[in-house]
């Protein structure tokens, strides 16, 4: 079994569990390995490719987008979701931890931490 980690940017069927004609969406694991190894579920907060002027609080938009492997320059949003590892179709790449720690402190800030 594949125990994803913090920073994983991982390609996701989307609407969720609709493999057949659903369409790939990339995502940002962002719970611990331990949760996800124990459960065999993964909390992802969703990538956008679209930068458009509708920022918000949550949002991020990341620096190392090559190096994570993303096709176009992209941000993490505070939409999160949990799903079972099965349905992660393959890993794509990781941020930085210095990247990781940006995101999550944004994140933070979004839910009220």
């Amino acid at each position: 079994m594949i125990v994803y980690e913090p920073g994983d940017v991982v390609l996701v069927p989307y609407p969720f569990g609709e493999r057949a004609g659903g369409r790939k969406r990339p995502g940002l694991v962002i719970s611990p390995a331990e949760f996800n190894e124990t459960t065999s579920e993964i909390v992802i907060a969703q990538i956008t490719s679209r930068l458009s002027g509708d920022s918000r609080p949550g949002d991020y938009t990341i620096e190392g987008w090559r190096e994570a492997n993303l096709p176009r320059p992209a941000m993490v949003r505070c939409r999160l979701a949990t799903l079972q590892t099965s349905l992660v179709l393959r890993r794509l790449g990781k941020l930085s931890e210095a990247e990781f720690g940006k995101v999550q402190d944004v994140l933070y800030m979004a839910l009220g931490r």
